[in-house]
Order: C-alpha cells, then structure tokens, then sequence
C-alpha cells in the first residue's frame, strides 16, 4: 500500500494528535546506522568521533529506513 502522505505532514500529524496513514518511524538508536557505512560498517569509535562518518550514516540510514523524521 503507497503512503497517502509524505514526511512532514505525517510528523505534523502525528505531532498533533491527528490520523496518520502509518506509524511514524524515527531512529531511536541510530548508532546502528553506523553498520550500513561500506556494506561492513564502522567501529563506534569511528562513528562517534568523525563527524564526516556520522553524517554519511545519518545519510545511509535515510536512505534505506526512509524515517520520517530524526534528530542527530
């Protein structure tokens, strides 16, 4: 089934005690995005310490989970 809505207005909803079309999805351990950096992933270390590869696993979890919203 295709989403009838897309991110901002399902979190806008979804803030506002309103219907969604589905459950919001939000990361709320996105240090395991960490895992989908170069198919084999990074150290915690790396990820936490770099900031270029926080970032590209931020944007590779994105990419594959499709959150509707995160906080970094």
């Amino acid at each position: 089934m295709a989403d009838k809505m897309n991110h901002i207005e399902r979190a806008m909803a979804g803030l506002s005690n309103q219907p969604v079309d589905r459950l919001l999805t939000y990361p709320l351990a996105m240090g395991v995005c960490r895992r989908l950096i170069n198919g084999s992933g990074i150290t915690y270390h790396e990820w936490v310490s770099d900031p270029k590869k926080f970032a590209q696993a931020f944007i590779d979890g994105q990419r594959r989970f499709d959150f509707d919203f995160a906080i970094g």
